[in-house]
């Protein structure tokens, strides 16, 4: 939004909708995550041995009712793994 000084996604019912802009911006920006990606070195993930971060946007608070059970699924799967959840 700030980069581009624009709305790239507004609210729509319980969900959000891409603007024109951002539909715009979709071919582009799909181009050069491609090209990062081939640059990267190829790795699989582990979840077994991860020691990973990943942080989670939680956009309502009715999502919240899932926290616990991602957070056992993750804990099984993957349990030297951190899972952050961010509900702002």
């Amino acid at each position: 939004k700030v980069m581009f000084n624009d709305e790239l996604f507004m609210r729509q019912g319980r969900g959000i909708q891409p603007t024109q802009r951002a539909r715009q911006l979709f071919g582009p920006i799909r181009q050069a995550l491609q090209l990062i990606r081939n640059e990267l070195p190829s790795s699989v993930f582990q979840p077994e041995s991860s020691t990973r971060l990943f942080k989670l946007a939680i956009c309502s608070p009715c999502d919240m009712r899932f926290a616990p059970k991602i957070m056992a699924k993750v804990n099984q799967q993957a349990p030297h793994v951190q899972l952050h959840l961010d509900a702002e």
